[in-house]
């Protein structure tokens, strides 16, 4: 909601490319030249290993702050540039995230745990304050404590199926909630 979705034969390639998310996804390929069409940096995103906005665009729909922070626990050698991790940070201040349904928010989460550490997806959400939105129950735990849990999540990667993953992710967010109100 919010956005007006155009189709048509008068858009151009740059004009769809520019409506993607990540520099990394907004790139194409002629079929018949096989020249790579790269018109907002992908490709140098890519060798920086840069996780990148497109445009302002990236602001219509606050799934792709999710979806950031899930190609972050994809791509754990990449990182996060930083004018894209302030416009992220705009949208949770402005109470984007919290209208994001629950269905997309598992859906994301769900492949975050089938990605390389999921750590990192909730560790980028945790520090721009859009886990709050996602799960209050995680509001006010201690950073500390969390990142054991992360770093725990991690280390189940090959053994468990992410099925398993979040009933494991669910234990800690008990554990942690059971500690901290020990504290």
């Amino acid at each position: 909601r919010g956005f007006e979705f155009v189709v048509g034969k008068n858009i151009s390639i740059e004009d769809d490319l520019r409506r993607r998310d990540l520099t990394i996804n907004a790139m194409a390929q002629n079929v018949k030249t096989k020249k790579i069409i790269d018109p907002y940096g992908g490709r140098k995103d890519l060798r920086n290993k840069t996780l990148r906005h497109v445009s302002e665009a990236f602001a219509e729909d606050p799934v792709r702050i999710l979806r950031l922070a899930r190609f972050s626990a994809r791509y754990v050698d990449f990182s996060i540039a930083p004018e894209t991790i302030e416009l992220a940070q705009k949208l949770v201040n402005i109470g984007e995230v919290k209208h994001l349904s629950t269905a997309r928010v598992w859906i994301e989460i769900s492949r975050s745990l089938k990605e390389r550490r999921p750590s990192k997806f909730f560790v980028f959400l945790q520090s721009i304050k859009a886990l709050e939105d996602i799960s209050p129950l995680l509001i006010n735990l201690p950073k500390k404590n969390m990142q054991f849990s992360w770093n725990f999540l991690d280390s189940t990667e090959k053994k468990f199926s992410y099925q398993q993953q979040f009933c494991i992710l669910l234990t800690i967010i008990i554990f942690e909630l059971y500690i901290y109100n020990l504290q």
